[in-house]
């Protein structure tokens, strides 16, 4: 049997012992560096053979986002966090899952299976560029194409809706808000208020009950919340 090095980098002491005792109880993994702070972790991660970094966020030094900037070839990562929110920057890094504490033993197996899955891939060639995929939209007497990955959000606006573009002045088309939740598609936008419909894609920050977008924050209606967090984790787990 292959064994898996990780390393576990986690500044709570009772956290870092819970972590080791669910690594333990893996058989096929072994433990060969674990650290309190990120600084000494960054020379021994960029010099040793690892397998799996599991990775707290919030440490001292730097935080878990700077470390892994800081390295030129990072391992497979798993963050273990306190919150979801704190999981989106994730993507920007290529972390491959992610635990929220308190970290339950099945969970924690299925992230470690998921990143062993990957490992055991064989690369394959990039998919052929592909015209992106549009809808659409209703401008008085005119029809406007819109690219879908254009879109950022959508407001409500009386009898209107602002679609509002990453790459042009937001548009202002004849559609009722809730006709066009059922015109977008499922899987890459949500309605997370009566008044609003964003592109989970572009979700930079969801903190407070709040979205933000650049400048914009977007209230998160509370009977919207969980359609909105297992969107944001079909992102991460698909």
């Amino acid at each position: 049997m292959k064994m898996h090095r990780v390393v576990l980098v986690e500044d709570n002491l009772d956290d870092q012992q819970f972590l080791l005792d669910l690594i333990d109880r893996v058989p096929f993994l072994t433990v060969v560096g674990t650290f309190a702070d990120s600084v000494p972790a960054l020379p021994f991660l960029s010099t040793q053979p690892v397998d799996l970094l599991l990775l707290d966020l919030h440490l001292p030094g730097l935080s878990g986002f700077a470390l892994l900037r800081s390295l030129p070839n990072p391992p497979a990562v798993i963050l273990t966090t306190s919150s979801l929110a704190d999981s989106l920057e994730a993507f920007d890094v290529g972390v491959v899952d992610y635990l929220v504490k308190p970290i339950r033993y099945e969970r924690f197996l299925r992230a470690v299976n998921r990143v062993l899955a990957r490992q055991s891939e064989l690369p394959v060639p990039p998919p052929p560029v592909s015209v992106p995929a549009t809808i659409l939209l209703k401008k008085g007497h005119e029809s406007v194409r819109v690219a879908l990955d254009d879109i950022t959000y959508i407001e409500a606006f009386g009898a209107y809706s602002n679609v509002h573009l990453a790459h042009a002045q937001p548009l202002l088309v004849t559609h009722l808000l809730t006709e066009l939740e059922t015109k977008l598609p499922a899987a890459q936008f949500v309605r997370v208020h009566r008044s609003f419909i964003v592109a989970v894609a572009r979700i930079s920050l969801f903190s407070n009950n709040q979205l933000t977008f650049g400048e914009r924050q977007i209230p998160v209606g509370r009977t919207y919340r969980l359609t909105l967090r297992q969107a944001l984790d079909k992102r991460i787990n698909p």
